[in-house]
């Protein structure tokens, strides 16, 4: 189980130990040090580098650079500030706030923003960050990606092409596919699976198993037994769609 560390800062001993009494009841935090002066403070963020720095707002003066200074980025802490109500517009500029603790606060106020401050400090690190750029950079190329336009077929000694934006749907026969294209059908020595990965998923859905349709093609869904639908195409044609990808009337 992943564990993150905890710094109290609080002049009042006496509301230390009802916050650690609170923090005890979260197993993912460990209590390292408590300390009544904002100096501490500084010193535990620069030399023990907690996860979380839980602070009256009182004893804060995250105001100052020097509280950020000579500090990786990723080794500033989330901070929960206590404060009374009137305090509760302040803001800490330099330091990620996760939360306000307004008093009077009970057990369970104070486990709602620990589990806010996890998910800040599991946002902030250095992994989190990759995995968040990966991922932009995946969609990014995704939207660049070039999608198959048209479609070659040899037929005898001839060859020619389906424009991809004609085909109305295209089913499984055997080990071929048959494409349904202009009130014409053809078939290609090729698998569905395949050509789903060359085609664009915002133009071709997969409807069921052994069926693909073009979006743009489609009439109208008519609800059928089971959660199952039916599928009425522009060109009069009806097709089945399984609910197990009714997904796509989320998506069209």
């Amino acid at each position: 189980m992943q564990t993150f560390t905890c710094h109290i800062v609080d002049s009042d001993e006496s509301q230390i130990n009802t916050i650690k009494q609170f923090v005890d009841k979260d197993a993912e935090f460990v209590i390292k040090k408590t300390s009544i002066t904002c100096k501490d403070a500084i010193k535990a963020i620069r030399l023990e580098k907690p996860d979380l720095l839980i602070i009256d707002f009182k004893m804060s003066s995250f105001g100052d650079p020097e509280i950020t200074e000579d500090v990786d980025a990723y080794d500033i802490p989330a901070v929960i500030v206590i404060s009374k109500i009137e305090q509760f517009e302040h803001d800490t500029p330099g330091i990620l706030t996760t939360d306000y603790l307004i008093k009077p606060f009970d057990e369970k106020r104070v486990l709602f923003s620990l589990k806010r401050a996890k998910t800040a400090i599991k946002n902030k690190k250095p992994e989190s960050l990759i995995n968040r750029v990966t991922d932009l950079i995946n969609q990014l190329n995704e939207k660049n990606k070039s999608y198959l336009k048209r479609i070659s077929v040899k037929k005898n000694d001839k060859i020619f092409f389906i424009e991809t934006e004609e085909i109305d749907y295209i089913e499984t026969a055997g080990n071929y596919l048959k494409i349904y294209f202009n009130g014409k059908s053809q078939l290609i020595r090729e698998t569905l699976t395949n050509l789903i990965s060359q085609l664009d998923p915002e133009l071709f859905y997969r409807i069921h198993r052994t069926t693909l349709v073009n979006v743009k093609k489609v009439q109208e869904f008519q609800s059928y037994y089971h959660g199952d639908y039916i599928v009425i195409m522009k060109n009069g044609a009806k097709l089945s769609m399984s609910r197990n990808y009714k997904d796509i009337l989320n998506k069209i």
